[in-house]
C-alpha cells in the first residue's frame, strides 16, 4: 500500500473519534428535544436505525472521500486552477461563511430538486426514500454515488468562492446538525407561515 494510503488511513482513524463525539451530541441534543416535545421515539430501536448509523459513519469518517473523491479532487484541483478565483478571499470570516452558507444551501435545495425529477438520478437518491421510519442519521442514508455526484456538482462553485476545504468544515458539521433534527419526528413549525 503506498504511502498516500497509509496517511488517508491514519486521517481517517483520527477522525472517528470526533465523528463519534459530533454524532453523540448531535443526537443527544435531537433525542432530548424530541422527548421533551412528546414526540415519539420507537424509531431508535429498530433496524433502519442501526443500517442509517453505518450509514452516518460512512460518510463523516472519510471513508467515502478516501474510496471516492479524494483522488478525483486532488487531480481535479491543478486542471480546475482557473476557477479558483478566490471571490471572497478579502472579504470578512462571518460575511464570507454566510455567503458559504447561502451559496451551498442554494445549492443543494436545487440539486435535491433535480434528484427528485431526473430518472437517473432518482435511481440512486430512491437509497435515502427507502428508510420507513425517519431518524435524525436517515439524513446521510444515500448511496455513494448520488453522494460523489453531489460532492463534484458542489466542488467548482466552491472552489471559484476561495473556500478552502477546512472552511467548509463548520458549514458542514452545523448543516448536517440541522438537517438531521429535519429528519427527526420533531414537530417543525413555522410560526404564522405554517
Amino acid at each position: 500500500m503506498p504511502w498516500d494510503s497509509w496517511e488517508a488511513l491514519h486521517t481517517i482513524a483520527r477522525t472517528l473519534p470526533r465523528v463519534a463525539v459530533f454524532t453523540v451530541a448531535a443526537f443527544s441534543a435531537i433525542y432530548l428535544s424530541e422527548r421533551l416535545t412528546g414526540a415519539p421515539t420507537v424509531q431508535y430501536r429498530t433496524r433502519g436505525f442501526r443500517h442509517d448509523l453505518v450509514y452516518w459513519f460512512y460518510y463523516l469518517s472519510g471513508v467515502h472521500n478516501l474510496v471516492f473523491t479524494s483522488a478525483l479532487f486532488a487531480a481535479l484541483t491543478p486542471r480546475l486552477a482557473v476557477f479558483d478565483l478566490k471571490l471572497l478571499e478579502g472579504m470578512h470570516p462571518i460575511p464570507r461563511y454566510v455567503c458559504y452558507w447561502v451559496v451551498v444551501d442554494f445549492m443543494a435545495y436545487w440539486f435535491h430538486r433535480w434528484k427528485h425529477s431526473s430518472r437517473f438520478l432518482w435511481a440512486f437518491h430512491a437509497v435515502h426514500h427507502s428508510q420507513e421510519q425517519l431518524s435524525a442519521p436517515t439524513l446521510v442514508r444515500g448511496h455513494p454515488l448520488e453522494q460523489f455526484i453531489g460532492q463534484v456538482l458542489f466542488f467548482a462553485p466552491l472552489l471559484a468562492l476561495g473556500a478552502p476545504p477546512a472552511a467548509w468544515l463548520p458549514i458542514a458539521f452545523l448543516r448536517t446538525f440541522l438537517e438531521s433534527s429535519q429528519h427527526s419526528a420533531l414537530g417543525w413549525r413555522f410560526g404564522p407561515f405554517y
